[in-house]
């Protein structure tokens, strides 16, 4: 093992290779008097190539999140900041990424974060459309169409909404662009969707709310993007598992 670390100076990749605890690993070297690099061992590390092709489901399900959520900025730093409820959901993009991070409390504001600095990391990112400011300007990337269900079940899971009407109805509501909405909205061209723009925002911001308020519509466009996701969000999920079921259960009735 000692080898391989000397090679690839990593012991985060040393210890996936061997299948063993990153602290365990560190143990054990230095038990065996064995020399670790201190400027590494101390340095963050993650798959830094993760956003460099997106070509899985996982790869863009974590872009719309981050579309959604996440914040560039003109450094080399990407930073996510989620209701302290979620926290857990940005430990699944740390594992995602293979990172060492720590996800970061705010209590005063309830909120957790998660702070990544890396070059490459957020070079990839950028050539995807993702820089600072981008809230008023973003537009769909250019993914393979089988990538494009996971990256908008991303993106509203961090700038969506599924909600009940009512007893017998249910509605979904999406923040963003009017160009990105609009894409959205054409990629589920068989669903009626309202584009309008946002109430809660002054039309020079260009904030858009894409609505869907009817049953059929909000289980149609939830069953495409949750149904046979194996990474989502767990309220969203257990929400839109919820009203699946109450409808299923009336519909029995």
């Amino acid at each position: 093992m000692y080898c391989y670390y000397k090679e690839c100076n990593s012991l985060r990749k040393t210890a996936s290779k061997y299948k063993i605890n990153r602290e365990v690993l560190t143990k054990e070297f230095r038990v065996n008097g064995l020399v670790i690099n201190e400027s590494t061992r101390n340095k963050h590390e993650l798959n830094e190539n993760f956003f460099e092709d997106i070509d899985t489901e996982e790869k863009a399900y974590w872009l719309g999140f981050i579309y959604a959520d996440g914040y560039i900025g003109e450094t080399n730093s990407m930073r996510i900041e989620l209701k302290l409820d979620d926290k857990e959901h940005l430990n699944k993009l740390i594992k995602a990424i293979e990172g060492t991070y720590t996800v970061k409390d705010r209590a005063d504001k309830n909120t957790c974060y998660l702070n990544v600095n890396n070059k490459k990391l957020a070079s990839d990112l950028r050539a995807v459309g993702l820089y600072a400011n981008k809230s008023m300007t973003i537009t769909f990337p250019l993914l393979k169409e089988d990538m494009k269900s996971s990256f908008i079940r991303g993106y509203f899971d961090g700038d969506g909404s599924i909600y009940r009407v009512g007893k017998k109805s249910a509605g979904i509501g999406i923040i963003g662009t009017k160009k990105f909405l609009t894409t959205i909205k054409e990629f589920f061209v068989d669903i009626p969707m309202k584009l309008r723009p946002s109430k809660k925002s002054q039309p020079e911001y260009n904030v858009y709310r894409l609505e869907i308020t009817n049953l059929e519509g909000t289980l149609k466009f939830a069953d495409a993007i949750y149904k046979k996701s194996t990474i989502s969000l767990d309220r969203k999920m257990s929400k839109y598992l919820s009203i699946k079921g109450e409808t299923s259960t009336t519909t029995m009735g």
